[in-house]
Parts: C-alpha cells; sequence; structure tokens
C-alpha cells in the first residue's frame, strides 16, 4: 500500500540519520488463511498435563488469517 510504503521510507530515513546505514526493504507475500465456515475459531488453554482445562470461543469478526490450526509448544 502506499501508507506502508510511505512508513518503510521514513523509516528507513531516521536509521539514515543515525548512521545506521546498512538498511534494506524487501516485500513478502503469504497466502491468507480463511476461517473455516462451520468451524468458530477458539482459544485453548491446557493444564500442565497437556489436557484441554478451558475453551474460550473467539468473536469471528475478530479471527486472525495467520492463527493456523495446531499446537503451539
Amino acid at each position: 500500500s502506499s501508507e506502508g510504503t510511505s512508513l518503510a521510507s521514513e523509516v528507513l530515513q531516521r536509521f539514515r540519520e543515525m548512521h545506521m546505514d546498512h538498511t534494506w526493504s524487501e516485500s513478502l507475500h503469504a497466502t491468507l488463511q480463511f476461517p473455516h465456515r462451520s468451524l468458530r475459531s477458539s482459544l485453548w488453554l491446557l493444564d500442565s498435563g497437556g489436557l484441554v482445562s478451558e475453551q474460550v470461543p473467539l468473536n469471528p469478526s475478530d479471527y486472525c488469517p495467520y492463527g493456523a490450526a495446531g499446537t503451539a509448544q
């Protein structure tokens, strides 16, 4: 976006002003995940034994496209 490009230019300029001249910019593209229509997103809280102690339903309007299904440890 033009806003992102403008912000990146401003950040790079400020780094240069601080003599941090080893800077670069790059563009990355990612395929976004989409929420499942029938399965609501939720946060599962686990106890020390790995069992689900609480399941917190998430608001569909707060869906995070980078929140892949799976387990984080």
